[in-house]
């Protein structure tokens, strides 16, 4: 059980999260805060392994209660749970497990709970170990996304969400509007520009196709040649879908087949 601390100034919101967390399990909740200082002052008196912490709140704002603890050096792994998703950049920026918006989704809180499980298990080998685990020497890409441990945060539509890399196929952009494609079928739209995700995701194999198209190196099964300098390559899904490559882009896919 991991031991937790919930804070809202929303007495109705605090009732619905301890009891989402009750149903979900694994939550031992040893505490509630209906500020942002009276969420200071418990953590610092009953050290939880990790915080559940509304953003907007009328005496101290979840991200400054973030900040502080984070400074002092008692910052449990903490979930931002709010209904604002502006303050998605900065709460990855600080290093949060995750970000989930309100009105709550059972299904969604309830991956949040399995990604905070392994950070918390990851954090007791660390000490263990005799090692502080320090988030703070995280690589952080450009806002594209924000990344933790082996997961990298994407701003979509309507909440922010931790992808696993590995399960990205590409990113396409059309009609001004850019979606993310995993290889599960799944397509969503992400509030990130091809440029954005560019900066952030080519560090973990992503390549640049096309003005408009961002695919998983890795995700490639085949590229063909369509005349001079000019491809399309065919990727590791189901559908077998296939992009073309444009000529501005075809080096850096020439450097897969002809690396030296």
């Amino acid at each position: 059980m991991i031991r937790t601390v919930i804070v809202d100034d929303d007495l109705r919101s605090l009732d619905l999260l301890a009891c989402y967390l009750d149903d979900i399990g694994g939550i031992d909740i040893i505490g509630r805060a209906g500020s942002g200082f009276e969420a200071i002052d418990m953590v610092q008196k009953l050290k939880p392994e990790a915080l559940f912490l509304d953003v907007k709140m009328p005496d101290l704002d979840g991200l400054a209660v973030a900040r502080m603890l984070s400074e002092k050096g008692e910052a449990p792994a903490i979930v931002f749970a709010t209904a604002y998703d502006e303050f998605a950049v900065s709460a990855f920026e600080l290093h949060s497990v995750d970000y989930i918006l309100k009105p709550y989704d059972e299904e969604r809180l309830r991956k949040a709970v399995e990604w905070l499980k392994k950070v918390v298990s990851e954090r007791q080998i660390l000490k263990e170990g005799g090692r502080e685990n320090s988030l703070a020497d995280t690589e952080q890409p450009a806002k594209g996304g924000g990344y933790f441990n082996d997961r990298i945060s994407l701003k979509l539509k309507d909440r922010v969400q931790l992808f696993n890399p590995s399960d990205m196929l590409y990113f396409q952009s059309k009609d001004r509007t850019v979606f993310a494609y995993t290889d599960k079928g799944e397509r969503h739209v992400v509030q990130s520009s091809i440029q954005e995700l560019e900066e952030s995701w080519k560090a973990l194999g992503f390549i640049r196709i096309s003005r408009s198209c961002l695919v998983n190196g890795r995700k490639i099964k085949e590229i063909v040649p369509m005349g001079d300098r000019v491809y399309d390559v065919i990727m590791l899904d189901m559908q077998k879908t296939r992009l073309p490559v444009s000529r501005r882009c075809a080096s850096a896919l020439e450097m897969l087949v002809n690396p030296d």
